[in-house]
């Protein structure tokens, strides 16, 4: 098979290969190799007879619907509710009895005015597919095949490769679509971690109108061509509010066109709006612009996405089709301007496979254009609505017979190949400063700039110190030895629920819950500020492991369930605090709280371990109000967690048993949990004492967090699960000096202080080149002196070395990123996306 860097003529047969037909021939494919063969072969080989590099110019990789993904939550709901209020597929009603029935869109949209209906409520359903609610009445759509609806629309860059793999696809160039929120960073990651198998097309999603700064905007292209993977730039014509191409923005076009970015128009479909007026009327407004705009760059390369308003030439009743205009033909006179087809997605619902009905008209338009402008693109996994993947690749190289066996392999790879290497070629001409391959911040964050502090691929031995890592290998191992800790308890249905609040990053969250599998179930946040961030991440069942301080706190938890559909969870110790609650769940409708009782067994909040009667009114309280739910007690002992002996933990958490045991009892007394209703959670538990916990029989849920860490203090405690300690400050020696300073001899000075590392539960211990443990003091906010091993000269300047911190959740909450290693190679970046409160 070809590789992705041969060019053109990796997509046309070897010297040796069976002979084509010529240039008149549009008879049917060569007579196909015996057919034991098959099995050696993709489906494009299978059909033309000869290896052809198969290169899909149109796919996704999307995150579930309800991530926010750099997008305000609000205004991606809102565009997501015009989109598939205005799209073409089915919209089912769905009851909780099973019952289903077809209706249209007008719970989203009406269907008049096109104006978007008040009341959504959004959430995932019983077999995890995005849904919404309105007066009661639950709804779906089918624009995604079911088995990405099952995962709230979610599709990572690794389920498209295995189906690129199984399809024998080579390259796909990964789109952007506006309901999809920011998909920058996601596209960078894939392309550097499948180099050569994914190419990316840069897109700027708040780029609706004209820039505040057009200079901000021209920095971000070259951030973006520096990052590399790039196949050129989207651009949503229907989506700019205002002249995309007036004289305002010519510095942005010149500037593309300088660089000679290939331009990929995304003209009327870009803003679903247009999907139910006049599209041929459409297409040729837009088109005219897009004509115009060839004229004045004539050397940049243009593709027209989503092809052409086909359904526009349904007759007799869609079971053929007519001809495309002359009048839509005209853009072709521009001799760079390219066409993606995706014939199955866009005729998929009214022509079945093999779309014959089509062929026709696209013999017209191959004849008047020229195969050579004609490129295969999918939508997938949108395709898969109506055809696999597979068959999407046979469409074109078994039955485009009016095209000769070479044109088939040009539109099914050599097209784009050609787009791609003239963009390989161009960024090779171009010497862009390596401190622009960073992830450049949304237009509307510009004023802010945050710096991303390394990018995939990238030496550890290259980083900017100083800087957080988190030792990826390390990481897994803990969480394995978790698993396994956990594995005699697994029977009497017992949970971990992880705490965020070490790492405040619901990437790494989601990675935590990857490793765990059935072990674990939702997680636990200590701040709203971290419940905010898991759910804006896509998990939506967090418990809130605090008591909420005022009204405004209890409204953001109440928000993030009435708009998300989240499963929130909070703790409430006093009727003061149940009251803000309540208050919260009037003021937004279809919100709801599940509640935990804490329990005051350390020295933090909690009813008082006696006061059983307070628990008790309690829980009558919110058992009697709509919209909470008794889940069960929190019975957290924090001061146990850092006990240095097994003795003292053991006795600590069985004070904290005992205590949980008599409020239950009394709970019992007045039939809470009421008959057949789901028995109390007890949960507690922290990476010091959860053996404790889980031996009791009275504990279900164990909150332990630290474990995937490590940190100095843990490791003090004795007789312990020996965890890997994965987090570190990596830091630079700046200083080496014999005189002896506050360090009472010789001594090296680091750039580690008090802004980069938490000195709560100690200093950190500075681990020499070999590993050995060194001594750290203290020299103020950015700076830090270790004494040298005994017997050894102080660290030369230069000398990177790691810091283990003495508390892990205060060191990642000074920082930005925690920079994900695999060996010496940066390989991902966490943000810490829920710093503060």
């Amino acid at each position: 098979r070809p590789s992705c860097s041969s060019g053109v003529a990796a997509c046309l047969p070897r010297a040796n290969a069976m002979p084509m037909s010529s240039a008149t021939d549009r008879s049917r494919s060569p007579a196909p190799r015996e057919k034991q063969e098959h099995f050696n072969v993709g489906p494009a080989e299978a059909a033309l007879g000869f290896p052809t590099q198969v290169i899909d110019s149109h796919a996704y990789i999307m995150p579930a619907f309800d991530a926010a993904n750099g997008m305000d939550r609000a205004e991606k709901l809102r565009r997501l509710q015009l989109e598939l209020g205005t799209h073409h597929t089915f919209t089912m009603e769905v009851s909780a009895g099973g019952s289903r029935r077809f209706v249209g869109n007008s719970s989203l949209v009406d269907p008049e005015t096109f104006e978007l209906r008040p009341g959504i409520v959004w959430s995932r359903d019983n077999l995890g597919r995005p849904s919404w609610e309105v007066d009661g009445r639950r709804y779906v759509k089918g624009n995604c095949p079911p088995d990405v609806q099952a995962q709230g629309n979610a599709y990572s860059a690794e389920q498209l490769l295995a189906a690129m793999d199984f399809a024998d696809v080579s390259v796909s160039v990964l789109h952007y679509y506006p309901t999809f929120g920011d998909l920058g960073p996601a596209h960078r990651e894939a392309c550097a971690r499948y180099p050569g198998r994914f190419r990316r097309l840069i897109h700027f999603p708040d780029l609706v109108q004209e820039p505040r700064s057009m200079h901000e905007l021209i920095a971000k292209v070259d951030c973006e061509l520096a990052a590399g993977g790039v196949a050129g730039l989207q651009f949503f014509t229907g989506w700019f509010d205002g002249d995309w191409d007036s004289e305002s923005m010519r510095p942005f076009w010149d500037h593309l066109a300088k660089r000679r970015v290939s331009v990929w128009f995304t003209c009327v479909l870009g803003n679903p709006r247009q999907f139910v007026a006049d599209a041929e009327s459409l297409f040729v407004a837009d088109y005219e612009k897009v004509i115009a705009w060839c004229k004045r760059y004539p050397d940049t390369d243009v593709v027209l996405t989503h092809g052409l308003p086909w359904r526009s030439w349904l007759q007799n009743e869609n079971t053929s089709m007519g001809v495309v205009p002359e009048k839509l033909l005209q853009v072709f006179a521009c001799p760079r301007v390219h066409l993606q087809l995706l014939i199955p997605l866009r005729l998929g619902d009214t022509f079945d496979f093999p779309f014959s009905q089509a062929n026709g008209m696209l013999a017209q338009l191959a004849k008047s254009i020229g195969a050579e402008r004609l490129l295969y693109g999918t939508d997938m996994p949108m395709l898969e609505r109506y055809c696999t993947y597979s068959q999407s690749v046979t469409h074109i190289a078994r039955y485009f017979d009016f095209l000769t066996p070479k044109e088939r392999a040009l539109v099914l790879g050599g097209n784009c190949r050609r787009l791609l290497d003239a963009a390989d070629k161009a960024l090779e001409a171009i010497r862009l400063p390596s401190s622009l391959s960073v992830s450049p911040p949304s237009l509307s964050e510009v004023s802010v700039q945050v710096r991303m502090p390394a990018t995939v691929g990238q030496k550890v031995e290259s980083l900017a110190t100083p800087c957080l890592i988190v030792d990826l290998a390390a990481l897994e191992a803990n969480c394995k030895t978790m698993n396994e800790a956990l594995r005699p308890f697994s029977n009497k249905g017992f949970v971990l629920r992880p705490h965020t609040k070490p790492h405040k990053s619901s990437k790494l969250a989601s990675k935590q819950l990857q490793e765990h599998g059935s072990v674990a179930q939702g997680v636990c946040c200590q701040t709203v500020r971290e419940v905010e961030a898991m759910v804006r991440g896509g998990i939506l069942d967090a418990l809130h492991t605090n008591i909420i301080s005022d009204r405004s706190q209890a409204d953001r938890l109440a928000q993030l369930s009435a708009l998300h559909g989240a499963q929130v969870g909070t703790c409430v110790d006093s009727h003061e605090v149940l009251a803000l609650l309540k208050e919260a769940l009037a003021a937004s409708p279809g919100s709801s709280f599940n509640i935990m009782l804490e329990l005051g067994v350390a020295c933090r909040t909690g009813i008082e371990p006696e006061a059983t009667s307070t628990t008790v009114s309690l829980a009558k309280d919110i058992v009697a109000t709509e919209g909470l739910r008794l889940r069960g007690l929190q019975v957290y002992h924090g001061v146990s967690q850092h006990l240095r002996t097994p003795a003292e933990r053991r006795q600590a958490i069985s004070e904290a048993t005992s205590v949980a045991e008599r409020h239950l009892a009394a709970l019992r007394e007045v039939n809470i949990p009421a008959a057949g209703a789901p028995a109390l959670v007890v949960s507690g538990g922290g990476t010091g004492s959860f053996l404790n916990e889980a031996e009791t029989g009275v504990f279900s849920e164990l909150q332990c967090g630290s474990y995937i860490f490590n940190d100095a203090d843990y490791a003090r405690n004795k007789e312990q699960i020996p965890w890997q300690q994965s987090l570190f400050v990596m830091g630079t020696v700046i200083g080496s000096y014999t005189r002896p300073g506050v360090a009472g001899g010789p001594h090296c000075v680091v750039d580690v202080g008090l802004k980069t590392v938490a000195f709560d539960s100690g200093v950190p211990v500075p681990l020499s080149p070999s590993g050995s443990p060194m001594e750290y003091v203290n020299l103020g906010d950015e700076h830090g002196a270790i004494r040298p091993i005994p017997g050894e000269r102080p660290l030369a300047v230069g000398t990177r070395l790691k810091l283990q911190p003495g508390h892990c959740d205060p060191t990642v909450n000074l920082h930005d990123f925690i920079i994900g290693i695999r060996g010496d190679i940066v390989e991902t970046i966490f943000p810490v996306d829920a710093r503060g409160y």
